[in-house]
């Protein structure tokens, strides 16, 4: 495996603003670095991810191959490979295949490897691959990410003795830049065993050391800064919870008080209606009563009426 996983790297949307100012002076630098080392007029681009890179050195006149083992990424350097002038479009090509299943009779006068030998377990087998491909008086090009990154598909960390062990016997580094979080190195065929360090490149992995410490040490401030406001706001919250938390209980109880007057309000009007009903049987009664007593009080003064009649018209 030889190419960026699947074109998870954006390349294209970097390089065209898309992820944001930051990241697209990151691509466009290290565009740049890579152009300024090539060499010759013909150029085999591994990992060419969207092809904007053989693209632009198409531009510029240079003969490139782009390869990728992600066929998204191809068909899409095809589309944008399409909206080129007809000369730019002879000048590139495409294929959708990986460095090991490469197969071709092309000699290169610049072969870039960037971003491939920290995806793959074999980085050697890469570049022994890329010598094979290269005219004698080539120059490879390498990029991987100096120090610790965080990306899933990472096989290795690079620093800069492990690019001259994975370099030594099979190449040779003529030159080391650092750009941001990356490291480049230009190299020849060369079967030597042993490689010179000089102090340029020394004094180079210093600053780009110090650079990343800085950069930590501003995100490390950063962080602390945030972390003391979520805390601050966590206390805030924290009070306004036991705040409403006294108020909640204060409200319970008023709820208590307010439960225990309506038990009690409840209890009195069962009285109230309990006495209503008594009440209520009561005139009843006394109205029954009433009416007995005036039927028996009408029946009693008929009767003396009767009599009354009897006597002034003598009447049986």
């Amino acid at each position: 495996m030889d190419a960026k996983i699947l074109n998870n790297d954006k390349i294209y949307e970097g390089y065209k603003g898309e992820l944001g100012k930051e990241f697209q002076m990151k691509v466009q630098k290290r565009f740049l670095w890579i152009s300024q080392m090539t060499h010759g007029k013909s150029i085999l681009d591994v990992g060419c991810s969207s092809g904007i890179f053989p693209i632009l050195m198409a531009r510029e006149g240079k003969r490139v191959l782009g390869i990728d083992i992600d066929k998204s990424a191809i068909e899409k350097a095809n589309t944008l490979k399409q909206q080129e002038e007809k000369e730019i479009q002879e000048k590139v090509k495409f294929m959708n295949i990986s460095m090991n299943d490469l197969e071709i009779t092309d000699k290169y006068d610049t072969i870039i490897l960037s971003e491939i030998l920290e995806h793959v377990f074999y980085p050697t087998e890469i570049l022994k691959k890329a010598v094979t491909l290269l005219n004698e008086d080539g120059v490879i090009i390498i990029t991987v990410p100096f120090g610790i990154n965080s990306y899933f598909d990472h096989k290795k960390t690079y620093y800069v003795l492990d690019l001259f062990k994975e370099t030594s016997g099979i190449l040779e580094i003529v030159n080391m830049d650092f750009f941001d979080e990356w490291i480049g190195v230009k190299c020849i065929k060369s079967n030597k065993i042993t490689q010179t360090m000089s102090l340029d490149y020394l004094e180079k992995m210093e600053k780009a050391l110090y650079n990343k410490e800085h950069k930590l040490h501003i995100n490390y401030s950063e962080a602390r800064k945030k972390i003391e406001i979520i805390n601050k706001k966590n206390i805030e919250l924290e009070n306004i919870i036991k705040k409403n938390g006294e108020n909640t209980e204060q409200l319970k109880k008023e709820l208590t008080d307010t439960k225990g007057l309506l038990k009690k309000e409840k209890e009195k009007n069962f009285l109230l209606e309990a006495e209503k009903e008594k009440n209520i049987k009561q005139i009843k009664e006394l109205d029954d009563t009433v009416k007995r007593f005036n039927q028996r009080k009408i029946i009693k003064i008929l009767r003396k009426f009767k009599n009354f009649k009897n006597d002034i018209f003598h009447i049986d």
